[in-house]
């Protein structure tokens, strides 16, 4: 019986499945952010390798009958999936390791031609076309303009602090952060900067509960970071070859009823889709995938010796 796994690697979780030849989730783990640009690249390893051991762990599995698809946030960075599929095909032969980024096409297009867009703590698009894949921003948060989940935490940061200063507009963010905080903005700057960049992204939940309680400053802020999401979605669409292709959005930040009111209404000429299921799980349709392409490999290959 072959049996598959699927990982979801960001920078904040790091999800495994284990499932069956059904595709159906036999047990499941959640681990600490793998990104190798965040990790360093033995670190990320790691991760992944004692994710998959404790994943299979009183399972008496020959690694030969386990098929892993790894999609991993920062992997297509340099030789980061090259590396990192090297060092777990040590153990585990039948090992592929790729973006996020696929685990988020798979979900969100289904094998599909589109776009999908990923808002999360970080954002990025890819576009699939034939089978064959571009990625379109994604530049990571120290060079995207805003739409993710760092900017609007970031954002909010600015916002409060601009008030508690004295020379910014009143805003619930600055009620909300200093709760949050159990501080003052700027005396607990120092503690923001040293958690990072996925500290300074759980504050944006904070912006769209102000947006729903009817702040101004939230608004403003929505407003500007979904125009920077209308702007990646363009420059996706003007790569894009086809008319009006399907565009599936994924993420914590396009879960909110701001995000999809406005998308909805901007690109109301395009077919969209709002995913709802684990990335992880396009991992485990992934793995299934590959081992297919693996039969489909060996078939062909004794073939040719025909």
């Amino acid at each position: 019986m072959k049996y598959y796994i699927g990982i979801d690697g960001g920078g904040t979780k790091t999800e495994f499945v284990l499932a069956d030849e059904n595709g159906n989730a036999l047990t499941s783990l959640l681990k600490e952010g793998s990104n190798p640009n965040d990790k360093g690249i033995e670190s990320s390893y790691n991760i992944l390798l004692n994710g998959i051991q404790e994943l299979l762990k009183g399972k008496e599995i020959s690694p030969q009958n386990i098929f892993i698809f790894a999609g991993i946030s920062g992997a297509a960075v340099g030789n980061n999936a090259k590396i990192l599929k090297t060092k777990l095909s040590k153990d585990y032969p039948n090992v592929e390791v790729e973006s996020d980024l696929m685990n988020a096409l798979e979900i969100c297009l289904c094998g599909d031609d589109g776009i999908a867009v990923i808002c999360g703590t970080g954002i990025s698009s890819v576009i699939s076309v034939g089978g064959k894949n571009k990625i379109v921003g994604g530049y990571g948060y120290l060079f995207e303009d805003g739409g993710s989940g760092y900017a609007y935490g970031r954002d909010a940061i600015k916002a409060a602090i601009r008030y508690e200063d004295g020379v910014g507009e009143k805003t619930l963010l600055y009620e909300y952060l200093t709760k949050s905080l159990g501080n003052g903005i700027r005396v607990s700057l120092g503690k923001i900067l040293t958690k990072g960049k996925f500290f300074v992204a759980s504050f944006c939940p904070l912006v769209f509960k102000g947006y729903d309680k009817g702040d101004e400053i939230c608004r403003q802020i929505i407003r500007t970071n979904l125009q920077h999401t209308a702007s990646l979605v363009e420059d996706a669409l003007s790569v894009y070859l086809q008319e009006k292709p399907k565009i599936a959005f994924m993420g914590g930040v396009s879960k909110a009823r701001a995000f999809r009111d406005f998308i909805k209404e901007k690109f109301k000429h395009y077919e969209i889709y709002f995913n709802e299921e684990k990335p992880v799980m396009g991992a485990v349709r992934k793995a299934i995938k590959g081992e297919k392409n693996v039969k489909d490999g060996n078939a062909k290959s004794k073939n040719d010796t025909h």
